[in-house]
């Protein structure tokens, strides 16, 4: 997965997120959102890995779509401008 992150990069300076159990948005750059991806992406499959059945891998499954939206809509508004 690193490498098709290494294909992209916005110019965007900040992304903005609120995943579930956070109080407030949190703002990303570029390589701050390519890793939360990759934690949250790591975080869901160890909560899988322990019980498929537990609803928090659901949870964390919508946070991580939260995140690759996020991203990808940077990357595309990004090849917008170009």
């Amino acid at each position: 997965m690193q490498k098709f992150f290494n294909q992209f990069h916005f110019s965007t300076s900040q992304i903005e997120c609120k995943l579930s159990g956070e109080e407030e948005r949190v703002l990303y750059n570029d390589q701050e959102l390519r890793k939360k991806i990759e934690e949250t992406r790591q975080k869901m499959y160890e909560a899988y890995e322990h019980n498929p059945d537990d609803p928090q891998v659901l949870t964390i499954s919508q946070d991580l779509d939260v995140l690759l939206n996020k991203y990808n809509q940077a990357v595309k508004n990004t090849q917008n401008v170009k």
